[in-house]
């Protein structure tokens, strides 16, 4: 969860390996809303913020920690940017006895003239470390 926390290396980059190549996961004999409560817990308890929650989906965001927001607003942006946020967003489908969850990560800040500057990591270290996360459901 370390890249989550951070903005993760170009390791191992590329698609999971996994029927989508995103972080995706099947878990049995729960309902949605047990594996919806049981995200929410374990991205709080790794300091994410619950920011959107819809019927089959629930979003997270947290800021990035000080060395990877410094790089990233370097490489991307400029001094009137806002903070680099990282988002975790999972899409959740009740499938017979379990639940099908899909997640996609990434980083995105506001630029000083109001664009938004975004970087899909989900086939990266990030995306891993997601699919980790999926993996302990």
């Amino acid at each position: 969860m370390a890249a989550i926390l951070g903005l993760g290396g170009c390791a191992n980059v590329g698609p999971l390996a996994t029927p989508s190549g995103n972080p995706e996961i099947t878990v049995p004999r729960k309902d949605l809303e047990h594996v919806k409560t049981e995200l929410v817990a374990t991205m709080c308890a790794h300091g994410f913020e619950p920011v959107k929650d819809g019927q089959n989906s629930v979003a997270f965001s947290k800021p990035l920690e000080p060395g990877a927001a410094f790089a990233y607003t370097l490489a991307m942006g400029n001094a009137y940017s806002s903070q680099p946020q990282m988002n975790v967003r999972y899409s959740l489908i009740q499938q017979g006895n379990g639940v099908h969850v899909y997640a996609f990560v990434g980083v995105a800040m506001q630029g000083g003239f109001g664009q938004s500057q975004s970087l899909d990591l989900t086939h990266g270290k990030a995306g891993r470390e997601v699919q980790e996360v999926l993996e302990t459901l």
